[in-house]
């Protein structure tokens, strides 16, 4: 991954011929990533109306979001796992959304080595409306009114936007980015959750995990409540495993 990148790409009719731009000029290689290859993530500050910027580099650890959030909630710097971060007030806004960069990522580490790359590259361009129809399905059914959509960008990056709902809470946003994850093996069923469960995803583990708690979501249609406290990394690793039930 290089230290500093920009995407370009020509945006649907409701932008005319602008063109969004996402710079990241964030060095990831000083992060002590738990996962170091495949969908990586961060979030992005949105500039102008089709500039971006990530805030922090993108990473195949999703634990990194987590610090971010805790961060802005507390407004105290985040030091986690190589992370760095200063709080910006980068949802203190009157936008509804926010913003995530995703891509297909390897590692420089020699002892890793990432032999389904371009496959999970092309399963992603193949997939990622599934992935949105997916998570609208569960936004329709939680009446969140801003629906998450993800746009693809050039260089195999996408841009999603969504709803500051999942950003209410270090589980929620660990349960937006672990769909996002499974939803490249969206495959038929009978219902949304028959889908998921029968699905063998490579984090079919923390699916385990994860379904009760989103069934309890559904269920009660309420979101899980978070009270911030302490420092942001004492939640690097609270995602929606960690939500009682």
């Amino acid at each position: 991954m290089t230290k500093s990148m920009v995407m370009t790409m020509t945006i649907n009719k409701s932008i005319m011929n602008n063109k969004i731009t996402i710079t990241d000029s964030n060095d990831r290689t000083k992060l002590g990533e738990g996962r170091t290859t495949g969908m990586a993530f961060a979030f992005l500050k949105q500039v102008t109306f089709t500039k971006y910027e990530a805030v922090q580099a993108l990473s195949p650890c999703k634990d990194y979001l987590n610090d971010i959030i805790a961060a802005e909630n507390l407004n105290t710097p985040a030091v986690a796992c190589g992370l760095k971060y200063t709080p910006q007030g980068l949802f203190k806004n009157d936008d509804p959304l926010c913003y995530i960069g995703i891509k297909i990522v390897t590692t420089n580490r020699s002892s890793v080595r990432y032999t389904e790359m371009e496959k999970d590259i092309i399963r992603l361009k193949t997939s990622y409306t599934k992935i949105q129809e997916l998570l609208n399905e569960i936004e329709y059914r939680l009446g969140i009114e801003h629906l998450t959509t993800i746009t693809p960008i050039e260089d195999d990056y996408y841009l999603i936007s969504l709803s500051k709902k999942w950003i209410s809470s270090t589980y929620m946003i660990s349960l937006h980015t672990l769909l996002t994850r499974i939803g490249q093996y969206f495959n038929d069923g009978t219902t949304m959750l028959d889908r998921l469960n029968n699905m063998s995803p490579i984090d079919g583990s923390l699916w385990a995990g994860a379904s009760p708690r989103l069934n309890q979501i559904l269920k009660t249609k309420t979101l899980p409540i978070q009270k911030f406290e302490g420092t942001p990394g004492n939640y690097h690793g609270r995602g929606i495993m960690n939500m009682p039930l």
